[in-house]
């Protein structure tokens, strides 16, 4: 009966602890959730489409990307930390062998009126613990599972390098537009101003609208100095990320595009694949966190089971009895099964946290995959009201560009309009201008948002 007894703990000991070997399934929680947060569906693409050399086409960013990819300073540090990971998953792969080592030891003894003995004692010994709640496998899992985490953070390291590449780049390229843009404002108003003095002397205009002029074109000139230290201001920006001195980084690159000559795909304007969330190194990071926490209540579960250790040793000594003299081996085996009892609400408390933490990943995993789509929605509808307010924009500045130049006509050959319509008109036209240059950077950085948010390459 007894036997009967201990065969039957046996194998509800094995039965109960194979629950512990399952491996982590994910659920289909990403598919439910694209199908709600996604406003716009086309299956019809790619995701290499969603690469940085295929969303961006000016050949000096893609060669400052692939700069700041080989030298930037973050990556450098997500490299290490992924070597790391590395380590720490080829060391619990070998976790099922069992440790040996090489032992010597001497020892002399003596009493009052006896010799001194002499013993020694040399030789291999092993310890293995057997795996009988798979804590071992559990641990290399999770090892394994942050490991990829940490291959995933890299290239969400890298996407983030990449964006913060294109934002600053493009940025410069709108300063250099709007200081064109105001450069040759300042031209024509000085222009302007020298046909205000002869107007004077001819009695058309008053000293008044000439000094509002010159008002005016001093303004400009203010601007004009503010954007310049902004240029500078991001050209150190730039600098850094790709890890240059500022010299180097203005002999390496002396010039910049135009931001009015820049392309992108078409593609953006039509929408993006459902499955797209799935490309975002977040969201792929929150899913091997909520594997590992998985995993983690697995092992404080597999902390409640009993562990069995084997240990021995094979040694050539002499302390083997009371003959001191010759040596003789000497071998020894001993097997060791450990159940916790006075741990058992530590452990237990243990497992209820590893639970409530692997319902927060849970959670955590949802939030990520919500506001995945919610930045994806929002970067694609700003794309394409940005590109209905650049056409906006140019049928406003073919509007103002007639109306100043009749405006200025009027003024220089009738008395039918004053130099305040004329001040209106130019304004209005700057006005516009800068617009359309800051919404043409509106629609890049829309595009440099949509390629963060589908986690691009």
């Amino acid at each position: 009966m007894k036997k009967i007894t201990n065969g039957i703990l046996t194998l509800a000991l094995i039965f109960s602890s194979c629950n512990l070997y399952k491996k982590y399934e994910s659920d289909n929680t990403l598919e439910k959730m694209s199908q709600t947060v996604f406003t716009i569906q086309d299956t019809t693409q790619s995701l290499e489409n969603y690469e940085y050399h295929k969303i961006f086409k000016d050949e000096i960013l893609l060669k400052m990307i692939d700069d700041a990819l080989a030298n930037n300073s973050t990556i450098a540090k997500a490299k290490e930390t992924l070597n790391q990971a590395q380590y720490q998953y080829d060391t619990k792969k070998l976790n099922y062998l069992p440790t040996f080592s090489f032992d010597t030891q001497g020892q002399i003894r003596k009493w009052e009126n006896e010799n001194a003995t002499k013993t020694y004692s040399i030789g291999p010994s092993f310890n293995w613990q057997l795996e009988l709640s798979a804590d071992k496998t559990i641990a290399k899992r999770i090892a394994k599972a942050n490991l990829e985490a940490e291959q995933l953070y890299e290239q969400e390291v890298k996407t983030e390098i990449i964006t913060m590449t294109a934002q600053v780049y493009y940025s410069l390229l709108l300063l250099d537009c709007q200081l064109d843009i105001n450069s040759q404002t300042l031209e024509n108003w000085n222009k302007n101003i020298q046909t205000q003095i002869s107007l004077k002397k001819a009695g058309q205009t008053t000293e008044t609208a000439i000094l509002q002029a010159r008002a005016n074109a001093l303004s400009l000139q203010n601007s004009i100095k503010d954007i310049e230290l902004s240029i500078l201001e991001n050209e150190y920006q730039l600098a850094l990320l790709l890890n240059l001195d500022y010299n180097n980084f203005k002999q390496k690159y002396p010039n910049r595009g135009k931001i009015e000559s820049q392309e992108f795909p078409e593609e953006l304007k039509t929408g993006l694949p459902m499955e797209i969330l799935s490309n975002r190194p977040d969201v792929m990071i929150a899913g091997k966190n909520l594997e590992m926490a998985y995993y983690n209540t697995k092992l404080s579960t597999s902390q409640l089971y009993p562990a069995l250790t084997l240990s021995g040793l094979l040694h050539y000594t002499n302390n083997n009895g009371p003959i001191s003299n010759p040596g003789g081996i000497l071998m020894q085996l001993l097997a060791n099964l450990s159940q916790p009892i006075f741990k058992h609400k530590s452990l237990k408390t243990n497992l209820k946290i590893s639970q409530s933490n692997q319902e927060i990943a849970k959670t955590d995993f949802k939030n990520v995959v919500l506001n995945a789509g919610r930045e994806v929605n929002l970067a694609l509808a700003s794309f394409q009201n940005a590109c209905q307010q650049i056409d906006l924009d140019n049928e406003r500045i073919e509007i103002l560009e007639t109306t100043l130049q009749k405006t200025e006509s009027l003024m220089k050959y009738t008395t039918h309009t004053t130099y305040l319509e004329v001040l209106t008109a130019q304004q209005s036209l700057l006005s516009a201008q800068l617009a359309l240059a800051q919404d043409t950077y509106a629609k890049i950085l829309s595009v440099i948002n949509v390629y963060q948010a589908v986690g691009g390459k």
